[in-house]
């Protein structure tokens, strides 16, 4: 019988990690089958204000033509989003995402 994971650790990973290294982070993890709790702190960009002070979770990826796209699960939806623009709010403090390590 499997007994699937014995222990897992939960490692916090600061937005402030280069934007390659964090698309590295979302593949390896969406890849490993777990979805990615993510705090958004603040946004420039006025089409994201329904994600600034939220938590949701990044629950897919594909990378198209160079782009990494992200699916956000949020609000009882989801929706494609550029993970770079996601990524780079324009403020110091961002927020970053919760990963699964077993």
């Amino acid at each position: 019988h499997d007994r699937g994971i014995d222990s897992l650790r939960l490692d916090a990973w600061e937005g402030t990690h280069p934007y390659e290294t964090a698309v590295d982070q979302v593949r390896q993890q969406i890849d490993a089958g777990w979805p990615i709790p993510y705090l958004n702190l603040k946004h420039r960009d006025p089409s994201l204000r329904d994600l600034v002070w939220h938590w949701f979770l990044l629950t897919g990826y594909e990378i198209y033509e160079g782009t990494c796209m992200v699916k956000v699960t949020t609000y009882g939806t989801w929706r494609w989003l550029d993970f770079r623009q996601l990524w780079q709010t324009g403020y110091r403090r961002r927020g970053g995402m919760i990963l699964f390590r077993s």
